[in-house]
């Protein structure tokens, strides 16, 4: 009766055994079925814990008033009684029970696919059936791919469904071999030596924008592509050639209404325009400017697109290097990637893969944030590529990215037979020479350079796969000279904020996008405060990152002061070392200081927007920017993910002068940026874009 006043009576669960009968699983089963008992002693066990954790609790609690009843465990020998009629499921053998499987875990292989390869052809042959399984599916096609009869040394003639072998989309923990079944399961952990531990707290995948049509709310704004913008009213149920339907009520100038079916819902957008600008509702009928408005649009787009679809009906004529399969290098050289590949980098990578193997020459832009990995998909391209015998151009937007990359690269195909090397205005003119001849001459296998590689003589004899690093970062007329290369060769585009056209001609389906939304593991998001000039909190935010190891990037864009910027925060704070980089200076000074920096000896590095791309410092984790509001949004965002590359905590400062009023722009740029501050949202930050500029 107190449940029912809505009593919240503290204690009260303690009762429950008093409220049901006795009783043990086995009341609620038929004598036809069979128990299992997986690791009987362990079960055994926990109930024992389970006891001893409750007559404690019960010491506790028995002099309150409503003290719990002492437990009385329901039936000590059921859980014996059971056991001896039910099939024990045990990795070591025990006598008792009257069928025993002994299970036995499956070793681990690292990554060594040729012992995993002889190992299942082994128990292919004395007849076992074999499960390999994973959780997602960017994984399973690497599987299939891996152990399908078209890999190397396999003979796997009966690999097909319903085979002695299968591949199961399942997350299991951990294998087993049951060898009185004669069943080996193996997951993708035991084969590559990695666990893929789903994080527990990663932010709730951020939806793509797209997905943002399906939640209008009435009063919302929303385009017909016959009949212009209009307002949404409701869905409404009504009945139509004798059909009850749903339509969409949406309502335009002079009351008019319109209604659209649901099968029709794809004519209908959300529609995203100026922040705080109401659009003008069209009206219905002949005399709507709807129709002008989309005759100039459309031709301005058909513009456009000619011009692409040139491009790309050159490229889809053409046929493309079809790329064989992964060799077993291949295999061994991704196995030592010493991080553990998110779900979106894998699918990432196997798209690049399968493009790689068609004939259509490849054109994927790959978006994902800075630092998720979307160099690694790079070097595994352009692995794939030198395997086959191709040469791999790399290009990239600055010089220090390019010597960053090379560095990288050089690192990860260390103890391959691999000819790397890299074209910058680092470059002596006679090492350039000497690069050329080599090209020219295939020499050397992964060239990595700034525009200076698309210069008229550079020739490339074998070039099978272009990477271009930031596109958006290069000039029209760079971008011009790219067309050129790309009409022959796959191509591959790795950005952090995909721009607007790109953004455009990859939705609309003309180049390929795969989007890396998932943060490697242990990634944080970065602590981001927008605030007004402040020396306390600038100085108090360098001497917390230097108190705990770390170093700094000051952001500051404006060369002809940056001496008197660093003599002001030199005062400001004594106790840190600082030194400038920016364009202008000579090359190799440019060079040596970011070095210094690299090898830590300086503690704040004040720098032009020359870092905002690509550099990976692990050890810089504050960025303080200057002047935040005339940085445009993508640069902010780039400049952001400088930091917070490693497991600590990492904050990022973005000031703005006091006495000056921001413009309105530069208020909605700051706020979005505090806003999406979470890892993985490059993507939205685009669409945003989009719509500050309308």
């Amino acid at each position: 009766g107190s449940m029912d006043s809505g009593e919240n009576i503290p204690g009260i669960e303690d009762y429950f055994h008093e409220i049901i009968e006795s009783c043990t699983i086995q009341d609620y089963m038929d004598y036809s079925h069979d128990i299992i008992l997986v690791e009987w002693p362990e079960l055994a066990a926990r109930r024992d814990k389970t006891e001893a954790a409750y007559n404690e609790l019960y010491e506790k609690k028995k002099s309150l008033e409503y003290a719990p009843e002492p437990l009385k465990l329901i039936d000590p020998s059921a859980l014996h009684r059971a056991a001896e009629n039910a099939i024990s499921l045990q990795t070591f053998t025990v006598t008792s029970g009257s069928l025993n499987f002994a299970m036995k875990s499956v070793p681990n292989f690292q990554g060594r696919i040729k012992n995993v390869r002889e190992e299942i052809n082994a128990r292919l042959g004395e007849g076992w059936q074999i499960i390999m399984t994973t959780s997602f599916e960017g994984q399973a096609r690497r599987l299939a791919d891996l152990f399908s009869a078209s890999a190397p040394d396999a003979s796997f003639e009966s690999y097909n469904p319903g085979s002695n072998f299968n591949i199961v989309l399942t997350p299991l923990a951990a294998g087993a071999e049951l060898a009185a079944a004669g069943i080996l399961i193996i997951t993708d952990h035991e084969i590559f030596g990695k666990s893929y531990r789903k994080r527990k707290q990663f932010k709730g995948k951020s939806s793509r924008p797209i997905d943002s049509f399906l939640d209008l709310r009435p009063g919302d704004h929303v385009v017909h592509i016959n009949h212009g913008i209009g307002i949404f009213r409701c869905i409404e149920r009504m009945t139509a050639g004798g059909v009850e339907r749903d339509f969409l009520h949406i309502q335009y100038a002079d009351d008019d209404r319109l209604y659209v079916s649901l099968d029709q819902i794809s004519l209908v957008q959300k529609y995203i325009g100026m922040d705080g600008r109401q659009p003008r509702i069209d009206s219905l009928g002949k005399k709507s400017a709807w129709n002008r408005i989309k005759q100039k649009v459309r031709e301005s787009v058909e513009e456009i697109a000619k011009e692409l679809i040139k491009i790309y009906s050159q490229r889809n004529a053409l046929k493309g290097f079809r790329y064989p399969p992964d060799t077993q290098w291949q295999e061994e050289f991704e196995s030592l990637f010493e991080y553990e590949e998110t779900p979106d980098q894998l699918t990432a990578i196997e798209d690049v893969k399968d493009d790689m193997e068609t004939e259509k020459p490849m054109d994927r832009l790959i978006c994902g944030d800075v630092g998720f990995g979307k160099t690694e998909v790079a070097i595994r391209a352009a692995f794939k590529s030198v395997m086959a015998g191709k040469q791999v151009a790399l290009l990239v937007p600055t010089t220090v990215l390019a010597m960053q990359h090379f560095s990288t690269f050089k690192k990860r195909f260390s103890g391959y037979p691999v000819n790397i090397d890299m074209i910058s205005r680092f470059r002596t003119k006679g090492e350039i020479i000497k690069i050329k001849d080599k090209l020219a001459a295939a020499g050397i296998d992964i060239i990595i350079g700034t525009h200076a590689l698309l210069a008229q003589d550079i020739n490339i004899k074998n070039l099978g796969l272009l990477i271009i690093d930031e596109e958006q970062r290069f000039g029209v007329k760079h971008k011009e000279q790219l067309k050129k290369f790309r009409a022959l060769v796959d191509a591959l585009t790795l950005s952090a904020t995909p721009i607007p056209r790109t953004l455009h001609i990859s939705m609309a389906g003309i180049r390929d996008l795969t989007i890396i939304a998932t943060p490697p593991e242990n990634r944080q998001s970065i602590e981001t405060y927008v605030l007004e000039d402040n020396p306390d909190i600038l100085r108090e935010a360098i001497l917390n990152e230097i108190g705990r190891g770390g170093q700094v990037f000051y952001v500051y864009n404006r060369v002809q002061t940056i001496e008197a910027q660093k003599a002001i925060l030199e005062k400001l704070v004594p106790e840190a070392t600082f030194c400038i980089a920016h364009g202008q200076m000579h090359e190799h000074e440019l060079e040596d200081i970011m070095i210094d920096f690299i090898e830590e000896k300086f503690d704040v590095l004040i720098s032009t927007t020359i870092i905002e791309s690509g550099l990976d410092m692990p050890n810089v984790n504050t960025i303080i920017i200057n002047r935040a509001d005339t940085f445009g949004l993508s640069q902010l965002y780039q400049l952001k993910g400088r930091v917070g590359r490693s497991v600590v905590q990492a904050y990022a400062y973005l000031f703005y002068p006091r006495h000056q009023p921001l413009t309105e722009e530069a208020q909605k740029r700051l706020r979005v940026i505090s806003e999406y501050s979470e890892l993985g949202s490059g993507f939205k930050i685009a669409m945003k874009d989009l719509e500050i500029r309308g």
